[in-house]
């Protein structure tokens, strides 16, 4: 019976109601990450983009998204998902973005409804540009760059060809991090 009383003290229960806090605070403490992980950092947070996509033959087309971009609960993998696309026909968009030490390489997967895709970025930190090259399952192949304009702003660009090497679309965009909401008073 003792033990009971124990198990119903005050005491007790606040100290079990405090387990969850604590494991959750632990959580919230980002990992330190290797200097080449940190160079994802320039992703993080949350972005206005506006996309111009230039399919060969067709007509441009100019839309914009919500991109928000995070770390992982164990923070070795940047994940971003695209949202809020002012086009019907786009799909949301996830992406899983790391740094492989062996490769000395950015290797990331992505997928966009049933489209999906393996990226691999290198970066240059003189230029604080991170040059990448795609390939999508459908064997459509991309290369490009976005360039870090201060730490607000990103410029890129990129071209996409089929498998005959012909080149299918264009895209470019300009992303622009979303302030942060000040608390009201």
């Amino acid at each position: 019976m003792k033990t009971l009383h124990y198990l119903s003290s005050p005491f007790l229960l606040c100290l079990l109601g405090l387990i969850p806090c604590i494991a959750f605070a632990q959580a919230a403490v980002a990992p330190k990450r290797s200097p080449e992980l940190q160079v994802l950092d320039h992703f993080i947070g949350s972005w206005d983009i506006t996309n111009t996509f230039k399919p060969v033959g067709g007509e441009k087309i100019v839309f914009s998204i919500v991109s928000r971009k995070s770390w992982s609960p164990g923070g070795s993998f940047l994940r971003g998902q695209d949202t809020n696309l002012s086009i019907p026909e786009a799909k949301e968009f996830h992406l899983l973005w790391t740094y492989d030490p062996v490769a000395k390489n950015y290797p990331a997967v992505f997928m966009e409804g049933p489209n999906r895709g393996e990226l691999t970025g290198v970066w240059d930190a003189k230029k604080k540009t991170m040059h990448w090259k795609v390939k999508m399952a459908n064997g459509i192949t991309g290369e490009g760059h976005d360039r870090f304009i201060g730490k607000d702003r990103i410029e890129s660009s990129g071209i996409f060809k089929n498998d005959k090497g012909e080149t299918v679309f264009e895209i470019s965009w300009s992303r622009t991090r979303r302030k942060a909401k000040s608390p009201t008073k």
